[in-house]
């Protein structure tokens, strides 16, 4: 890649500048040299400006000069600019607890305990709440509360 026949839409870029700016906001075409000509004339017919910035080369590198500074500014190993990054975190799998059981003794009075769960606050309906907010506000409601029993019944056509 040659980056002096770059062309630039701001003189006095600094080689990184064209590198990374330029390759990003412009179109790169990877054509064989003998339809050049054609690509010159499809070009022309619409007035578009372009330049020939580089050649494919052999070998495993990614090589961009500018002349300007009279330096290769850049050679870049091809397997790392298109492979993907390995990770090589280093880490302990944590040790396996056993979890101890705990088992609720059994109540004494079954009758106290079974009157003293259904009277729990706990267990109570919650629809006079449900029933005060507004369900429909921002639109995110699928099925609506107290209604799911119904919903389920029907057919996905009537829904």
């Amino acid at each position: 890649m040659y980056l002096d026949n770059v062309l630039l839409k701001e003189s006095g870029m600094e080689p990184w500048e064209i590198w990374v700016s330029e390759s990003q906001e412009r179109m790169l075409l990877a054509v064989e040299e003998g339809n050049l000509g054609k690509l010159s004339e499809i070009f022309s017919s619409w007035d578009i400006e372009f330049s020939v910035i580089g050649r494919v080369k052999e070998g495993g590198h990614n090589l961009v000069i500018w002349s300007r500074g009279g330096r290769k500014v850049l050679d870049l190993d091809l397997n790392f600019l298109t492979s993907g990054p390995v990770y090589a975190r280093h880490y302990l799998n944590p040790e396996k607890r056993e979890k101890a059981t705990v088992l609720a003794a059994e109540p004494k009075d079954l009758n106290a305990f079974c009157l003293d769960f259904i009277g729990s606050p706990n267990l109570c309906s919650r629809e006079h709440v449900i029933r005060q907010y507004d369900h429909t506000v921002k639109g995110n409601t699928v099925v609506r509360p107290l209604r799911a029993s119904q919903t389920m019944r029907r057919t996905p056509m009537q829904l």
